[in-house]
């Protein structure tokens, strides 16, 4: 048994580290939620792991529970969610199903929405411009529960993805926030 990582996670303490290996040639079904709830989030993998394809269900296994833990904590049922995987038939499935933020989890689940690095863009919101399935939907990409294995200080990343995704959710469309910059102050104004 690996080492537990997730003690400090009540609802993950029983994880252990999953089997690394992606066949990627079986496909699994993607999962409809089953209740509904104010927020609408599609939860993208890149591929299945060995888990996924022998229950034929996404998520399932040492990542699915961690994803499930960690939503658990942000206030979201999975039940709720859509689940699948990068595949021919995404985009007719997000078509049908309509979500307001896609968690895009992995690097080439990420890539599949824009060219960009999971190292330098985790976590910042977007709205995806390749052709495909993410083409004009609001995103958020975050680390795969293999990279959390291998640097579990990252995990904190991981949870803040979540809620901030979750706090996405309930609209889709992106509202980036409205900053201004005010430079060559004096120190009365910054304090005030």
């Amino acid at each position: 048994m690996a080492k537990n990582i997730f003690a400090e996670f009540s609802d993950t303490a029983d994880i252990e580290a999953p089997d690394e290996s992606l066949s990627f040639l079986v496909e699994v079904p993607s999962k409809f939620p089953t209740l509904i709830a104010p927020y609408r989030i599609a939860v993208i993998g890149d591929a299945p792991d060995k888990d996924a394809e022998l229950q034929q269900t996404p998520f399932v296994g040492q990542a699915g529970k961690l994803l499930t833990g960690l939503f658990n904590r942000a206030g979201i049922l999975r039940e709720a969610c859509f689940f699948g995987y990068l595949s021919e038939t995404l985009h007719n499935e997000l078509v049908t199903f309509n979500p307001n933020i896609c968690l895009l989890v992995g690097q080439t689940a990420l890539s599949a929405a824009k060219a960009l690095s999971l190292d330098t863009y985790r976590g910042s919101l977007f709205i995806g411009d390749k052709q495909g399935a993410f083409l004009g939907r609001k995103c958020i990409a975050t680390y795969d529960a293999m990279h959390i294995w291998r640097a579990y200080s990252d995990i904190a990343y991981l949870y803040f993805d979540i809620l901030k995704c979750r706090t996405e959710a309930e609209t889709p469309e992106l509202v980036p926030p409205n900053r201004i910059l005010s430079i060559n102050q004096t120190a009365d104004e910054v304090i005030a």
